[in-house]
């Protein structure tokens, strides 16, 4: 009975040791396969640098072949051919060196400082300043009225001006002038009198009008959206500006009294 119960305590043993084996082995099992898997996605990786690398290469390699086609004028394009063909088959250090791999990530080069700009520009054209209308009225001696329409037909006007932005710098300092005149207007009116007293003559009359104008900027201005010259551009400066406008009349008078002449 005693040798029955150790047989059945040995085999029970026996299973446990089994059980705790086989348990470790799909512990280990399980591990093997998730550093395959890792080593799997290094080996991708890798390549994928490797490639990386030979395009930069293979990049650089043609800016350096079209360099010297257009310093050397004299080569044949079979010759240009051959040397690209001998380059090709070359193989790059780097891609013999995997470790290098990791070091091939393409950098941006920084582009080189924007040189300064300066634009000057002039203008002209037509320009009409009519709005209301402006009239001039006169009355002769025999009390005839009449009215004169001044307002300024189409008259003219030019600018000047310049823009200078800084190097390396979004700031511009500009300014302009301007010059105008609005159409000239202007009428005459001759009219006949009798006065008592013999008194005869006629009268004259007369009215012009004008209009100038001129402006003059100064400012500094600041790039706020697009690139070069057509970028978006926010000023702030001084402007001086006049505007004038000149109206005359005439009134002449001549008489004859008694044999006579009289002017006025």
């Amino acid at each position: 009975m005693k040798k029955s119960l150790a047989l059945t305590i040995g085999a029970i043993a026996a299973l446990t040791a089994t059980g705790a084996t086989a348990g470790e082995l799909e512990d280990v099992n399980a591990r093997l396969v998730q550093l395959e898997r890792q080593n799997a996605a290094i080996r991708k990786e890798n390549a994928a640098l490797r490639e990386n690398q030979r395009l930069l290469d293979e990049n650089n390699r043609l800016k350096s072949l079209g360099a010297r086609a257009s310093s050397e004028p004299g080569r044949t394009s079979s010759q240009s051919r051959q040397a690209e063909f001998a380059s090709t088959s070359a193989p790059s250090p780097r891609s013999r060196n995997p470790l290098q791999a990791y070091a091939a990530l393409p950098i941006k080069a920084l582009p080189p400082e924007a040189p300064g700009q300066f634009r000057a520009w002039i203008e002209g054209g037509a320009l009409w300043s009519g709005g209301d209308p402006v009239f001039n009225t006169y009355s002769s001696n025999n009390n005839v009225t009449g009215v004169f329409d001044l307002t300024p037909k189409v008259g003219w006007e030019t600018a000047i001006g310049f823009d200078h932005r800084f190097a390396g710098s979004p700031w511009h300092i500009n300014g302009q002038f301007r010059y105008g005149e609005g159409g000239k207007t202007d009428g005459t009116r001759t009219i006949g009198f009798l006065l008592p007293g013999g008194v005869t003559g006629t009268q004259t009359f007369g009215a012009a009008y004008k209009e100038t104008h001129w402006l003059a900027d100064l400012a500094v201005g600041h790039d706020i959206a697009g690139p070069g010259p057509d970028a978006l551009q926010l000023k702030a400066g001084l402007r001086i500006a006049e505007f004038t406008a000149r109206s005359s009349d005439s009134n002449g008078q001549t008489g004859t009294a008694g044999g006579l002449s009289i002017t006025q």
